[in-house]
């Protein structure tokens, strides 16, 4: 990430897609005003009677892969909610699972659908992701932001169906 925002900063690219808007980001770079995805950032484990339950989650080890970029927003909605589950870093998801299948962790945390199989302990509200341009692109995004409203007129599910064909999927293969 923090390479393909130097190609933004110098003008290599124009605009980068999926980003999700933090404080930092907001005093360097502009968005587009409408979101282009929406995430459901979700914590889960085995569908299984002996696994945790969402009671527990504040006690629980949650594993995540480390480039996830909703991690500062889950961080923030447990602690806004009173919740302080360890946190667990893998590199991918791959490793992050194998972690749970050896009982290093309870859960998982995803940003995409959960995978076949497992339960869904905690959902968050909704995370929005938006195109990312250099600031002082106000005319681009403007021209971006009149898009993505014509395609939300044309088809009011284009976030949804957007998720599911790129996102959601990613786990059903």
């Amino acid at each position: 990430v923090p390479d393909m925002e130097q190609d933004l900063r110098s003008g290599k690219v124009d605009v980068l897609i999926d980003f999700i808007r933090t404080g930092e980001r907001d005093r360097e770079f502009i968005f587009t005003n409408n979101p282009i995805l929406e995430e459901q950032v979700s914590v889960y484990t085995y569908n299984d009677p002996a696994s945790p339950t969402a009671d527990t989650i504040g006690e629980l080890k949650i594993g995540y892969v480390s480039s996830a970029g909703f991690l500062d927003y889950f961080t923030d909605y447990c602690t806004e909610s009173g919740l302080s589950p360890q946190l667990m870093d893998y590199h991918d998801e791959t490793a992050m699972l194998s972690a749970m299948e050896r009982g290093e962790t309870d859960a998982c945390l995803t940003g995409s659908a959960v995978p076949e199989g497992y339960r869904v302990l905690l959902s968050t509200p909704p995370l929005y992701s938006y195109m990312m341009l250099r600031a002082g692109e106000a005319s681009l995004r403007s021209r971006i932001d009149q898009a993505i409203t014509q395609l939300k007129t044309d088809d009011p599910d284009y976030i949804a169906n957007l998720y599911q064909h790129y996102i959601g999927s990613h786990h059903t293969e």
